[in-house]
């Protein structure tokens, strides 16, 4: 039903059970869609969220966002934002790195 490189392609890139589950319904799906069987790689690429590794998704996965990290280093939320989407002064960004991974968060 699924390619063995799409499954490949997907195995590598997901990291939870609702990911795959996710992911692999809307590959299934598009492929219907586009009368494809089986399950083409290019289709698995295609519905794979191109952020899926980014900083704010993995910490999410981990428990945290914005709201907790706020709290939890006693920053603002806007501070948080901007240093997950690597708007915030270098400096800055290096000084809340080492303090979040010196509380072991996954950064």
């Amino acid at each position: 039903m699924i390619d063995e490189t799409a499954i490949d392609l997907l195995a590598a890139r997901l990291r939870t059970p609702l990911q795959i589950e996710r992911h692999l319904t809307m590959a299934f799906e598009e492929a219907y869609r586009l009368g494809l069987r089986p399950v083409p790689s290019e289709i698995a690429d295609s519905v794979l969220c191109r952020q899926i590794d980014d900083l704010e998704p993995t910490l999410t996965r981990h428990g945290y966002d914005v709201r907790t990290l706020a709290d939890q280093f006693n920053v603002k939320p806007v501070e948080i934002k901007a240093f997950l989407t690597g708007a915030l002064h270098a400096e800055r960004t290096r000084e809340l790195t080492e303090i979040m991974k010196a509380a072991g968060v996954p950064v």
